[in-house]
């Protein structure tokens, strides 16, 4: 099926949701579509709403009807989206992906980087930032313009301010690394503080010692520039055969990277390179008689893993002044951090037409999301659920810090309203894990396995779909409502479809019946939610890890409603200016949250209720 790009691409590149939902409406109408709500009435009613949950489900509403024109129902629904929870966001910009194959994108230079932003929101990137998916798109797609042609033929770093630390990462020697630093450094201790660095030329002992005299110099100037060029001269003293000399380099260097904005070029040089830096701290090349420098050149770096005896020493004192304007050609990235093939070219016949968006999969080495910062993930989960500080933590039980992120299969059973989805989604947005939903509730049948190859429209199961569309091998996979899946077994059922899934033993060579390919899906997680665990058969509910999510108290009522109050905010700009709520509204909200059950859904509604009665009574000026 073919769908016009027109109206698609002018949608994506609209700098605001006003003015896409304009270009929208205005296709809608040219095109003779026959909605119920067509008067232009309706739609100065629709941009002028300023609840925008009531404006998404009214685009929602309008791309339902349209199902005759593809593209506009593509556009309506992408007017649906609320980037703080962009369900239904990956299926589009998949979609939307597969029409604009083949275009010629110097003639359309903003869709690509406003497309880019667009699937970092799909995977909770921006959680937390105000604005509609098309003004995070506009804010954010500088970062992702691919670099001039300036910069191609001059300066190859970053986009911001240059960082001498991060200019020595992207040496390839360390004399050029040396050279390099020597005149900046000159300008502020002047040539006779460096003479003996020069002296100490060949003798790497004695060039450590000189090096760690300079960098205290440098830092008790005390201004961000020395401290900068003292950061750099430290990485000097890195040495692969002593992983300890690298600890007082990595943090800094690592935070730099990570607060430093870099345009895409940049990225792709340095990530892999600081890469090899933290093997390096962990022991991997302790047999090498290379430098870090060396060790870290991405063209290099498979043969010093193959053979780093048959490679000459590389520690050179001597300075190399050309190393300053010297300019590196850009090279492919590399994968970061660790990586798994989850569709083995080997074990995969030839996929067929519907299964273009999973043939980049094939032979591909798929990054692993790596868990960081558990401990303040924890406490801020704990923060948000004071009435399940016990569930959370069994939740986090698997995770290891630097470790790729796979939890064993776990259940969330509680009362409705006791904040088990959204549980998993913050455990996703914390961990910068896509979560692929699967409602449970609508599953009559084995779909959640896909559908055999056999038929013409053939589709992939659930993990794989997953997979595709976090671009990622261990995406988490939310069964919500697994109790509420249809029992009856004529079709197949959602239980017994789940259960190889849950099998390590099984789910590292799954052979999906759509793409007729054998997978490795073994790092996925998988979590379900219920109300009530005891309908599920025996097999399945002993593969799941059993997580009992209380619901809260009355005690709990002031952390819990100030966290709805930002919620709100993230819904409703205007709800920031808010004044927080009194004892006494405190009070009739614990009545009222009292009689509905202490459920936290319907909690979010008294406290809108509340805010609502007091925006009525107002005073007017």
């Amino acid at each position: 099926m073919t769908i016009r790009t027109d109206v698609i691409i002018a949608v994506v590149c609209a700098p605001r949701w006003d003015l896409a939902a304009q270009i929208v409406w205005r296709a809608t109408v040219k095109r003779g579509a026959e909605p119920p709500f067509r008067d232009d009435a309706w739609f100065q009613r629709l941009v002028q709403m300023t609840d925008h949950s009531k404006s998404r489900h009214a685009c929602a509403s309008m791309a339902e009807k349209l199902h005759k024109h593809d593209d506009l129902v593509v556009c309506w629904s992408l007017l649906a989206i609320d980037p703080q929870d962009p369900v239904g966001l990956p299926d589009l910009l998949l979609t939307i992906g597969t029409a604009v194959d083949g275009l010629d994108f110097h003639d359309h230079p903003e869709l690509l980087p406003r497309f880019a932003v667009m699937r970092d929101v799909a995977r909770g990137k921006y959680v937390g930032e105000f604005g509609s998916l098309f003004h995070l798109a506009s804010t954010h797609k500088n970062r992702k313009q691919q670099p001039s042609a300036a910069s191609e033929a001059g300066d190859r770093a970053m986009t911001a301010e240059h960082h001498h630390a991060l200019q020595t990462l992207l040496q390839n020697r360390w004399s050029d690394a040396f050279g390099m630093l020597f005149a900046p450094t000159e300008a502020f201790v002047g040539q006779a503080r460096l003479q003996p660095l020069l002296d100490a030329a060949g003798d790497r002992k004695l060039t450590c010692e000189k090096i760690h005299a300079l960098v205290e110099t440098l830092y008790q100037t005390g201004t961000p520039a020395t401290g900068d060029l003292a950061l750099a001269w430290l990485m000097l003293t890195a040495d692969p055969r002593e992983p300890g000399s690298f600890l007082p380099v990595m943090p800094q260097l690592q935070f730099l990277l990570d607060n430093t904005e870099l345009d895409e070029r940049a990225e792709a040089e340095l990530r892999p390179r600081i890469h090899s830096w933290w093997l390096a701290m962990e022991g991997a090349f302790i047999h090498s008689d290379v430098s870090i420098f060396r060790l870290a050149d991405p063209d290099n770096l498979k043969t010093f893993r193959d053979s780093p005896a048959d490679v000459d020493p590389d520690f050179e004192a001597a300075p190399d002044f050309g190393a300053l304007h010297r300019n590196t050609p850009a090279r492919p990235a590399l994968p970061v951090g660790p990586t798994l093939v989850v569709m083995p070219e080997k074990l995969a016949t030839r996929l067929n037409n519907f299964h273009a968006a999973f043939k980049p999969l094939v032979d591909k080495a798929m990054p692993l999301v790596v868990a960081r910062d558990l401990v303040e993930i924890r406490n801020t989960l704990h923060a948000e659920y004071p009435h399940a500080q016990a569930a959370v933590d069994l939740v986090l039980r698997d995770l290891r810090e630097g470790q790729p992120v796979t939890l064993k299969p776990m259940i969330l059973v509680g009362s409705p309203g006791s904040g088990k989805s959204r549980l998993v989604r913050r455990l996703g947005e914390l961990l910068k894990t896509f979560v692929y939903r699967f409602d449970a509730a609508a599953s009559g049948d084995n779909h959640f396995a896909g559908t055999s190859k056999a038929w013409s429209n053939t589709e992939p199961s659930v993990p794989a779909r997953a997979v595709a569309q976090s671009l990622t091998a261990n995406p988490i996979v939310m069964v919500d409502e697994i109790d509420k899946a249809a029992e009856r077994t004529n079709t197949g059922n959602l239980w017994h479809a789940l259960t190889p899934f849950l099998e390590r033993e099984t789910s590292s060579r799954y052979r999906d019946q759509s793409l007729d390919a054998q997978m490795n899906i073994s790092m996925l997680s998988f979590i379900a939610t219920a109300n009530d665990d005891s309908r599920l058969p025996a097999p399945l509910r002993d593969r799941f890890r059993v997580v009992r999510v209380p619901l809260p108290t009355a005690a709990h009522l002031p952390e819990l409603a100030a966290l709805v109050m930002k919620d709100l905010t993230t819904q409703d700009e205007s709800r920031a200016y808010d004044d927080p709520l009194a004892s006494d509204e405190l009070d009739v909200i614990g009545r009222a949250w009292a009689r509905a059950g202490f459920s936290l859904r319907k909690l979010q509604k008294i406290i809108q209720a509340t805010l609502e009665a007091r925006d009525q009574h107002a005073p007017r000026h």
